[in-house]
C-alpha cells in the first residue's frame, strides 16, 4: 500500500541516496550529473521549511516537495526509486498531489521537469506553457515550464 508521510530529517541520507539513484535513469553526462547534485540534494533546513513528503511502499520509494512563492506553488521535487519506476507509484503520487491541491485550494501547480520526465507530467494533466528556462548549470538542458490548473 502506497503511503505519503511528512518527510523526516532522520531519513535525509536515504532520501538523498534515492534521489541520486532515481536521477541516474536519465543518462545525463557525468559532468552535468555531478555539477547539478547541489540543485537536487535536500538538507534538513529544506525539509523543515518546505512542504515535503516521503513516499512509502514497503520502504521509502520516493520523495516529493513543493515550494510556495507568494501565491504560486511549485512542484520542486518528485523522485521515484529506480527499482519501482513504472509500477504505479508515479500515478498514485499524481493523485496525491491533486488531493493536496484541492485540500489547500491551490489553483495551479508549476513544475520545471527534467526533459526526460516531460511525458510523465503530460500524462498527469500538466500542460506545457511554451516558456523555457536554461539550466543553472552551463552544460545542462533547457527546461520547459509546465503547469496544472485546478
Amino acid at each position: 500500500m502506497i503511503e505519503f508521510k511528512k518527510a523526516e530529517v532522520r531519513n535525509l541520507e536515504e532520501i538523498n541516496s534515492m534521489i541520486i539513484e532515481s536521477r541516474s535513469v536519465w543518462n545525463y553526462s557525468p559532468e552535468y550529473a555531478e555539477a547539478s547534485l547541489p540543485l537536487i540534494i535536500v538538507d534538513s533546513a529544506f525539509l523543515n521549511k518546505e512542504i515535503c513528503y516521503e513516499i512509502h511502499n514497503a520502504g521509502l520509494v520516493g520523495f516529493l516537495s513543493f515550494l510556495k512563492d507568494g501565491d504560486e506553488i511549485f512542484l520542486e521535487h518528485l523522485w521515484i526509486r529506480k527499482s519501482v519506476i513504472k509500477q504505479g507509484i508515479g500515478a498514485a503520487t499524481s493523485q496525491f498531489i491533486d488531493k493536496l491541491a484541492a485540500e489547500n485550494r491551490w489553483s495551479k501547480i508549476k513544475v520545471f521537469p527534467d526533459p526526460p520526465a516531460e511525458g510523465f507530467y503530460l500524462k498527469c494533466g500538466y500542460q506545457d506553457t511554451g516558456k523555457r528556462i536554461p539550466s543553472r548549470i552551463p552544460t545542462g538542458p533547457v527546461f520547459s515550464i509546465f503547469e496544472k490548473v485546478y
